[in-house]
């Protein structure tokens, strides 16, 4: 799979609980390239054109801790694009921090997702539990960051 957490992410999750975050959906030939993927700006010309489709505030974001391990866990709501239609696929979903406009929103991750855009509710799920490395259930869905957040969400990847 071809998924990324961008260097920023680091600097921007700071600002998790306060800052207005969004998800967007990406279409072929997108492919994540931190180095030249810094702003939406930088990816816009992906972005699926689907009527219907429009990007997705980020609500329901907490931090919480866990038992099983000491580091922070970022949650959110389960980003809902509703029911788009037209037939494109969309290959990515990514996460950025809104600033003032595409040209300085930080792109912050890209996961790939794979949604046929015909209609059908199209509804990203992510596990609520995110955890350290050694425990994770499934450590190839895990993203590994340095400092003090080891993961920003763990992708089950699939619709309902």
């Amino acid at each position: 799979m071809n998924n990324l957490l961008y260097p920023a992410i680091i600097y921007e999750l700071a600002d998790w609980l306060t800052a207005d975050w969004y998800f967007m959906l990406l279409k072929s030939p997108f492919g994540p390239d931190i180095a030249t993927q810094q702003f939406v700006a930088d990816i816009v010309a992906d972005e699926v054109t689907a009527p219907g489709y429009s990007r997705v505030l980020v609500t329901g974001k907490a931090i919480t801790t866990s038992s099983v391990t000491p580091w922070g866990q970022y949650i959110q709501d389960d980003p809902n694009f509703g029911s788009p239609t037209g037939g494109q696929v969309a290959t990515y979903l990514a996460l950025y921090r809104k600033v003032t406009n595409d040209a300085d929103s930080v792109v912050a991750g890209v996961w790939e997702v794979g949604l046929n855009l015909d209609g059908s509710a199209q509804v990203v799920k992510f596990l609520q539990q995110i955890g350290y490395a050694l425990n994770d259930a499934n450590p190839v869905q895990a993203w590994l960051l340095t400092g003090e957040v080891q993961h920003l969400a763990l992708l089950s990847n699939q619709q309902s």
